[in-house]
């Protein structure tokens, strides 16, 4: 469900040059369709589903999707979906 949701919203904001009406109902407000998926899971070889599919729409389309992913047993210290938003919280919080 998740990925046919985000190729939905990336759709949407082609057809509408990245202004949606607002979900609320009033059509004066519109809010950035942007995406930003973070993905994690235990072993990056196999347990990252649609990893090409993710990575490929990443590169191409950078103004609408971000991906950030964590991967708690590639390496000898675990890493986490939170270390990771947390590393990228610009104001370290």
């Amino acid at each position: 469900p998740l990925r046919g949701l985000i190729h939905e919203r990336q759709q949407i904001k082609l057809l509408t040059d990245g202004q949606v009406s607002n979900p609320s109902g009033d059509p004066a407000a519109t809010w950035d369709c942007d995406n930003l998926l973070v993905f994690g899971c235990r072993k990056k070889s196999a347990d990252y589903y649609y990893q090409d599919e993710w990575e490929k729409m990443e590169q191409q389309e950078r103004d609408s999707f971000g991906l950030m992913t964590a991967f708690s047993q590639d390496q000898w210290h675990k890493i986490y979906v939170q270390q990771v938003l947390k590393q990228s919280d610009p104001e370290g919080e």
